[in-house]
C-alpha cells in the first residue's frame, strides 16, 4: 500500500515504496567505503554511484531517494522510501518509530545477526 504525500512545517514529503522483496545482488557484501572519515559503510547505495558505477545492489527507489540532493534546488518538496520491503534473503532485523510519520528499519543478510550498541 502506497502512502500519500504529507505535508509537515510546509515541506511536502513524497514517499517511494519499495513493496516487493528485490533480489539480493551477490558480492554487495564486499562493497565496503568510506563515505565520512572514521565511517565504514557497507550495503550503501552511495557506493554504487561514486566508487563503482556498474554496482547494482539496491532497487531504483533507493538510488532516486538517495539523489535527491542532485535533482535541483527544491526546498518544497522531500523524497523519503516507505513502505520497505526487504530485499530477498534478508530479514528485518530491527524497525524503530522516530516519530508518528517516520521509522527507520534496518534489513540485514539471512547471515548476519545485528548488534545494537547503545
Amino acid at each position: 500500500m502506497n502512502r500519500l504525500p504529507e505535508t509537515n512545517a510546509g515541506i511536502v514529503t513524497s514517499w517511494i515504496p519499495i513493496t516487493t522483496a528485490h533480489p539480493h545482488q551477490p558480492g554487495c557484501e564486499n562493497f565496503v567505503w568510506k563515505f565520512v572519515p572514521n565511517v565504514i559503510a557497507a550495503w550503501d547505495p552511495g557506493y554504487g554511484l561514486s566508487v563503482e558505477n556498474d554496482a547494482t545492489c539496491h532497487p531504483k527507489p533507493v538510488t532516486t531517494w538517495w539523489l535527491q540532493n542532485r535533482l535541483g534546488s527544491n526546498q518544497q518538496t522531500i523524497f523519503s522510501l516507505g513502505p520497505i520491503t526487504c530485499p530477498s534473503d534478508y530479514y528485518t532485523a530491527t524497525m524503530s518509530a522516530k516519530d508518528a510519520s517516520s521509522t527507520s528499519v534496518a534489513c540485514c543478510p539471512l547471515c548476519v545477526q545485528l548488534h545494537v550498541i547503545l
